[in-house]
């Protein structure tokens, strides 16, 4: 039997490593271990540190740069190109795995991940933010039109999906993210000062300020013998972010942490009295289950997708509750017994999430959408015609991106 070939949407590797970043390069990693499917990576011209991956991975070199990052340059640059590079791969399936770009025509099933709808739940505030706003939406809109299934990482994406794109629940699944469990845990200075890690963006649905706002009443209330290290610099903080730093009396005990490696970001996690996210969105929240598997506590807000994927193996707070969140860390800090309980469950938790597992769930995927059964029978559920893999050229002609 021959193997299946997959063309993997690989554009997002060319900006910061991200957690879209993440899934693209693990699942690309766990799908070229295997005989059942032949995975062929499409790149832009632009990446740079690319993660580890097989020399022998087959690629497919793309014009596609930075400056085609943006909504409206990525749509044009998909309907322009992204056709005919599918066509000439050779491929029995696209992943589309950047929340949107299948193509007009797509010449082949298609796979699209959907990590979060975000565009949804943020509102531009100038005329620049609002239309790239816009664009984004209509990208990810047509995107869950034409695409023959939809992946979403966690349950609560799919139901955003389900209630917002309008699309047909037997076309969207959910299959979350994974992570690595490592092998050794680094060693961790005993005589170093504690500190809380925080690891992610700066926007504003990551709610930095209010990390910022907690930490300095914790230092108030308690001391300064807790840091705080994070993730990036101060020029990438959001404006409400930014006021809340500037309003610091004493910075000195914040660590910036800049870009991280992965040996260093296991370092930190191992080191960290605890992962403290209070982000008021996400789609999935790696980082919280990066920070079990590596045994770092976790306190995270009780929002969106963050309950579904700590489960029990972290304590959940109300974000606006600032004098509760930093008692809690008090607490966390000063109870070795509770510590030492909450690693163990969260080295449990983690154990349930494997990138082997994610990439099993997909080509299961991939199987799937290219039986002819399964195009006709969700077609029909959704309510348009397939022509081949696509969606109806009326459709189409209707959304551009």
């Amino acid at each position: 039997m021959s193997r299946l070939r997959v063309l993997i949407d690989g554009r997002a590797l060319i900006g910061r490593f991200s957690g879209v970043a993440r899934f693209i390069t693990e699942l690309t990693r766990e799908l070229s271990n295997r005989d059942d499917v032949q995975p062929i990576l499409l790149c832009g011209r632009q990446v740079q540190d690319e993660p580890a991956l097989p020399e022998d991975l087959e690629r497919v070199w793309t014009s596609f740069d930075r400056s085609d990052r943006r909504p409206s340059q990525r749509c044009h640059w998909e309907q322009v190109h992204l056709a005919n590079i599918v066509k000439e791969s050779r491929a029995d399936v696209f992943h589309a795995t950047w929340n949107s770009g299948i193509p007009r025509a797509c010449p082949v099933p298609s796979v699209l991940t959907i990590h979060d709808l975000i565009a949804w739940h943020e509102h531009g505030e100038s005329i620049a933010g609002r239309l790239r706003l816009a664009s984004h939406r209509a990208a990810i809109r047509s995107s869950t039109q034409r695409a023959t299934a939809i992946a979403t990482v966690s349950e609560f994406v799919r139901q955003d999906v389900l209630r917002i794109m309008k699309a047909a629940p037997g076309r969207v699944i959910t299959i979350p993210n994974g992570v690595r469990i490592p092998n050794e845990l680094p060693a961790v200075p005993s005589n170093g000062t504690p500190y809380i890690l925080y690891v992610g963006g700066h926007e504003p649905r990551k709610n930095v300020a209010s990390l910022f706002r907690v930490m300095k009443l914790y230092w108030m209330q308690f001391g300064s013998d807790l840091t705080l290290h994070l993730s990036g610099s101060p020029d990438l903080l959001c404006p409400p972010a930014r006021k809340a730093y500037d309003e610091l009396a004493d910075r000195s005990p914040i660590v910036w942490l800049g870009q991280i490696s992965e040996q260093k970001l296991r370092e930190e996690y191992a080191g960290a009295a605890a992962l403290l996210m209070l982000s008021l969105h996400e789609g999935f929240g790696l980082p919280v289950l990066e920070a079990m598997a590596c045994g770092c506590p976790v306190i995270a807000a009780n929002r969106s997708c963050l309950p579904e994927v700590v489960a029990d193996g972290g304590i959940l707070v109300d974000p606006d509750d600032f004098s509760t969140v930093a008692t809690t860390i008090r607490t966390l800090i000063k109870n070795e017994a509770q510590r030492e309980r909450l690693i163990r469950l969260g080295q449990q938790r983690a154990a349930n999430f494997g990138w082997e597992e994610v990439a099993i769930r997909y080509i299961n995927t991939y199987q799937q959408v290219t039986s002819p059964e399964f195009g006709i029978a969700n077609a029909r559920q959704a309510g348009f015609r397939f022509v081949g893999s696509m969606a109806s050229a009326a459709r189409s002609r209707e959304n551009p991106c």
